[in-house]
């Protein structure tokens, strides 16, 4: 393991919440994911801010939200495009730079980058052969229309694409038997699947989605947002564009990190006016399977065999007595 930026992998109370030697070990990988970052956009002079549970996280907590178990960050949309790039000049083993463009079968509709030797395995993507390190999420932001029911439209329109766009690729394999989820499911994909064409057609359908955001200059627009990131938030927020015309330093845990000069207006919009008041919520991202310490693609063959048709008819056969048959080697990586 690189250098420790949690200060100690020793399990610890925060908050009240239990922080497991495994999330602090998960939660390192990511610092030295985010430090990596920080250097190449040092190096391009590159900005970048923490967004989301993350931003909140260096304003309440100086680091991680207790019960969080990811790093979220945004980046203006020419620097975004800029970092992809040259994101293979500089994302090298360990790290992998991961969006449609690096890898062209990813389901993603924003960036990650990937440490390769670690785990983070959705089962969404469980059958998906793609990259399945732990990452960092990276959203790009753009400028906004300034009329709300222009914005409104946009974000509508911006939905129903990075759906389909997400279900191309997502769920390769329905891993539920009942006939509803499958069908659901099914019915998703081939919907996307008519909509783009072949698989040729994926990375231009994805082109032209991202094309929707550019024609609103982030340098020149009066309001901004992380619009493209629609399809996972719903989050229709359009934010002032002030927000985000300077940068402060604060610390995240043993690291120093920017964060947007209106952090205050932008977590009031997110979080309401007493985000400064804990409220823990379920732990993040419980349908991911996560290794700190062993390499995604051992686990991927092993979890890939739990969900054999004999194993899947036999979690089916539990469902119907309300228990659900989870593995103690599938329960060990999902708890974090």
């Amino acid at each position: 393991m690189e250098k420790i930026l949690v200060g100690s992998l020793n399990e610890e109370i925060r908050n009240g919440f239990l922080v497991s030697e495994k999330r602090k070990a998960v939660w390192n990988v990511e610092l030295c994911l985010l430090k990596r970052l920080d250097e190449v956009c040092k190096k391009y002079n590159l900005r970048y801010w923490l967004d989301g549970g993350s931003l909140l996280g260096a304003i309440r907590h100086n680091g991680f939200i207790p019960w969080d178990d990811d790093i979220d960050v945004v980046m203006p949309r020419k620097d975004y495009d800029k970092l992809s790039e040259i994101s293979k000049l500089e994302f090298c083993y360990p790290y992998f730079y991961q969006d449609i463009y690096s890898e062209n079968i990813y389901p993603g509709i924003h960036s990650k980058i990937r440490d390769c030797r670690t785990t983070a395995i959705s089962k969404n993507w469980l059958f998906n052969d793609i990259n399945q390190g732990i990452f960092i999420d990276i959203f790009p932001m753009d400028g906004v229309p300034d009329s709300k029911q222009e914005f409104d439209v946009l974000a509508k329109i911006a939905y129903k694409k990075a759906k389909t766009i997400r279900f191309y690729y997502e769920y390769e394999r329905v891993l539920s038997l009942n006939p509803k989820v499958r069908k659901n499911l099914n019915e998703r994909k081939m919907i996307s699947r008519k909509s783009i064409g072949s698989g040729l057609d994926y990375v231009n359908a994805f082109r032209e989605y991202e094309n929707m955001f550019k024609q609103y200059d982030y340098e020149t627009s009066k309001n901004v947002a992380p619009i493209a990131f629609t399809l996972e938030t719903r989050r229709q927020v359009s934010l002032d564009h002030a927000c985000y015309m300077d940068t402060i330093y604060l610390d995240f845990e043993k690291l120093s990190v920017p964060i947007p000069i209106g952090y205050d207006a932008i977590l009031r919009t997110y979080y309401g006016s007493d985000y400064m008041t804990p409220k823990q919520g379920s732990i993040f991202n419980s349908t991911i399977y996560f290794d700190p310490f062993v390499a995604y693609k051992v686990h991927l063959e092993k979890l890939r065999k739990q969900y054999s048709l004999l194993n899947r008819c036999l979690r089916e056969i539990c469902s119907v007595f309300n228990n659900n048959l989870v593995s103690e080697y599938e329960s060990k990586l999902l708890s974090c």
